[in-house]
């Protein structure tokens, strides 16, 4: 298998701070070389270029897209911008790694998938909790039956956020909601883990900051049931008022006990998450739903590791790019994508409709 031989060149679409973490990764793979930035505020993408050393910046993505010199566009814009620019780049045959979700809607979705099949150019979608441990051991794990079937997945995601962060948070509310937004990486780890179809969704949502428009919501839960009879809950919130204990929850439970990823975090810290986190791989496995504690087999790995977005990615970047020199199709990615947005829209609308929605 060929990787690492190939130095690619790349625009990224979006400075923000996920345009930041994606050129600081790739600058660091040593496998890329940041030709283009782009944004639609001039000021934004002339200081990227001069922080990164681009050869050069731009405010219109058609323009940089059809350039010969651009082999592969990262798009970090928000999200109702995702299938423009990423058709766009798809016409003129590039390789595009587009932040989650897919779109935000499941028309802008299906026009990604259907450009995706015209072109030469090959697209990945950013779910990088895919590809960074300690989730692909978790999958593996759970998929492999270690604690049986049917589950019960419950994970949060809640960030108590302050000043840049959460005026950043509140403007992508009116784009795409917490549970829209985060719900996505966590609903695409269920899909993967029991490998089956959803079959119904119910979610709630709230409004906890008055300064938003109450059509908004900065908290959501949802639940997912799937045709294996496994059932899966997720909540997000953004904002000041969020609980910290909440911060990062994610358990598993089935008829052969429960698997737990346990966070231990310094909110003492100015980070938003910590970018230094300790969490133990915890699994508990009963011989029967009738043992007693001392039967219990209680097993624990402790892990400690850095938690910046750019770290986040590395892996990520890695699969996309030996995807790309070794001709692996990445249509089941993107599928994947599409069905996760699936759910997390289904939550959206039963939000908005106080109704369970059957898939």
């Amino acid at each position: 298998m060929k990787t690492g031989n190939k130095k690619w060149k790349v625009a990224v679409v979006g400075c923000g701070g996920m345009g930041a973490a994606h050129i600081e990764a790739l600058i660091d793979s040593g496998r890329a070389e940041i030709v283009s930035v782009v944004d639609i505020v001039e000021e934004k993408a002339r200081e990227y270029k001069e922080r990164y050393n681009a050869k050069r910046y731009s405010t219109d993505y058609e323009e940089e897209v059809r350039r010969n010199d651009i082999e592969i566009v990262i798009v970090t814009t928000i999200p109702s911008l995702h299938h423009r620019i990423v058709n766009s780049a798809l016409s003129y045959d590039k390789n595009v790694l587009c932040e989650k979700p897919i779109s935000n809607s499941l028309e802008g979705a299906m026009e990604i998938i259907n450009a995706a099949k015209k072109s030469k150019g090959k697209v990945l979608i950013g779910h990088q909790l895919r590809y960074m441990e300690p989730w692909p051991t978790v999958i593996k794990e759970l998929k492999g039956g270690i604690i049986g079937k049917p589950l019960v997945m419950r994970m949060t995601g809640n960030q108590q956020t302050f000043g840049e962060i959460w005026e950043g948070q509140k403007r992508l509310i009116i784009d795409t909601s917490p549970l829209i937004d985060c719900g996505v990486h966590y609903v695409d780890l269920m899909c993967l883990i029991v490998d089956c179809k959803a079959v119904s969704v119910y979610a709630q949502g709230i409004n906890l900051d008055p300064l938003l428009p109450d059509i908004y919501y900065n908290y959501g839960l949802l639940q997912v049931k799937f045709a294996d009879g496994s059932i899966g809950f997720y909540e997000a919130g953004w904002g000041p008022m969020m609980t910290q204990n909440a911060w990062c929850i994610k358990d598993f439970s089935g008829p052969k006990g429960s698997y737990s990823i346990l966070y231990e975090l310094d909110h003492n810290t100015p980070d938003s998450p910590p970018t230094v986190a300790t969490y133990r791989l915890q699994k508990r496995l009963i011989p029967s739903t009738t043992c007693l504690w001392k039967d219990v087999m209680v097993s624990e790995k402790i892990i400690t590791k850095n938690t910046e977005k750019g770290d986040s990615l590395k892996d990520e970047h890695n699969f996309f790019l030996d995807a790309l020199e070794n001709d692996i199709s990445l249509e089941k990615y993107l599928i994947g994508a599409y069905e996760s947005l699936k759910i997390v829209i289904a939550a959206d609308r039963s939000i908005k409709e106080n109704r369970v929605i059957y898939l």
